[in-house]
């Protein structure tokens, strides 16, 4: 995750690598999918899979908001347009938030337990 985003800053929009790079960060957006799969089996964990649920139907809102600017020539696309940079910003949001709450949790789950 951490190098595809470097790479979408380094090769800036309308460099070629920008939307690789872009395209990328895909699978480390997957994230929470996987931490609620990997720990669904575990009692204790019900709150962090439900919340990891959660931010994974939101990430996924958010990438298919932004996957509409692969074609510019759609009705959607212009009426989107002007609100771009926000949609974008919601997808850095929703992981973000994702990443701080999962870590939130863990630690309140750590002092609880034993």
């Amino acid at each position: 995750m951490a190098v595809s985003a470097a790479g979408v800053g380094i090769f800036a929009f309308p460099h070629p690598l920008h939307n690789v790079f872009g395209e990328s960060e895909l699978i480390g957006y997957q994230a929470p999918l996987a931490f609620a799969l990997s720990w669904r089996s575990d009692p204790h964990a019900k709150r962090l899979v439900s919340f990891s649920w959660a931010m994974f139907a939101l990430i996924w809102i958010s990438i298919a908001l932004n996957l509409v600017s692969l074609d510019r020539h759609s009705v959607l696309w212009a009426e989107m347009k002007p609100f771009y940079g926000l949609i974008q910003r919601s997808l850095f949001a929703a992981w973000f938030a994702w990443c701080a709450g999962i870590g939130l949790l863990l630690r309140q789950r750590r002092r609880i337990s034993p």
